[in-house]
This record gives C-alpha cells, sequence and structure tokens, in this order.
C-alpha cells in the first residue's frame, strides 16, 4: 500500500511541477484538452484520472486539466479524501455535486488532522499548496491509514539542509518532509 501512496505523490507533484503547457489540437482520444500524449507528464495525469482521484476542471473550463495552473488547498483535500473513499472505506461521503465541491473533504482532513489550516484557523481555501505542506499532508494522510513503526522526531531534519532551499522549511513540516 505505501508503494501506491508514493505513486500518487509522484503522479500529484508530476501533474502540478509544471511551468508550461503544450496545448493539443482537439484530438477525440485525449482525456484532455490540454494534455497532449508524449508529454511528460501525460501518463501521470491518466494515472490519477483513471483511479478518480483528479477528473479535471469544471464548469467553463470542462474538459481541461490545467496542468499549469496551482494544485490549490481544498483540491489537494479532495485528492486525498478521493483515494481513501476508493481505496479505504467506501463509505466516506463526499457529495461534490454542491457547490461547494470540497466541503466534505476538507471538513474529512481537518478531522483527521491530515490538513488543518493555518495558525489564524483558516483553511486556505483558493490558497496553492506550497511543497512543505503537502509533504505534511502526504505523510499525516498515510500515518492515519498505516502509521509507522517508528515514530520518532528526527532531531535535524536530516538532509533537509543540505537542499538550496532546505532553510525555507518551517519546523512544524521539517519531520515529516525528511521521512518523505
Amino acid at each position: 500500500m505505501r508503494k501506491k501512496i508514493v505513486a500518487l505523490l509522484m503522479a500529484v507533484v508530476s501533474c502540478f511541477s509544471l511551468g508550461a503547457t503544450a496545448f493539443a489540437a482537439e484530438n477525440p482520444e485525449q482525456t484532455f484538452k490540454d494534455v497532449e500524449a508524449g508529454t511528460w507528464y501525460y501518463e501521470g495525469v491518466e494515472y490519477v484520472n483513471e483511479r478518480g482521484l483528479m477528473t479535471g476542471m469544471g464548469g467553463e473550463d470542462e474538459g481541461y486539466f490545467k496542468p499549469d495552473e496551482y494544485l490549490q488547498r481544498q483540491d489537494l483535500a479532495l485528492i486525498l479524501a478521493r483515494y481513501y473513499q476508493k481505496n479505504i472505506n467506501s463509505d466516506l461521503d463526499l457529495d461534490e455535486t454542491n457547490e461547494v465541491y470540497y466541503a466534505n473533504a476538507v471538513a474529512w482532513v481537518n478531522k483527521y488532522n491530515i490538513m488543518t489550516g493555518y495558525s489564524s484557523g483558516d483553511f486556505g481555501i483558493g490558497d496553492p499548496i506550497i511543497r512543505q505542506d503537502m509533504c505534511l499532508a502526504l505523510y499525516n494522510h498515510q500515518e492515519s491509514i498505516y502509521p509507522l513503526a517508528t515514530a520518532a522526531v528526527v532531531p535535524n531534519y536530516g538532509l533537509i539542509h543540505l537542499f538550496p532551499d532546505g532553510y525555507l522549511v518551517s519546523s512544524y513540516a521539517g519531520n515529516q518532509m525528511y521521512r518523505m
């Protein structure tokens, strides 16, 4: 199961670490109008779409994946809740039909301390998910399903500080980023 979670992490990171998008011509075989077969992220997009974890944009952007846009916090909550619903407990009610499609997912990640929002109490709806918060959410999600045998705190965050931006990692996420 850990391999599935790592595959999910890699697919999500692949899909949302893009700088630019190659827009494809209308092709009825394409799942999304803006994800052309042969692009480096194509397989990751197909992976998360086939499993129902990410289904593209809605409304006026229906038919698009928008890989050049940042993943927002509420959307990561929805992806994690969909994963749980499809693989662990199908009774989780996400009710994505209402106007606030992510409401039940945000409530679920809050309830289980997977993603709790900011210290101000605001969840950060509409805010892009930053790398350390994504690592923290993925780690917490995994821990809520399959707790690791060793939960000891890593005193100096291991090798995090060897990365050029390692000094930017907040203390609340250092242990989880090290473990991911």
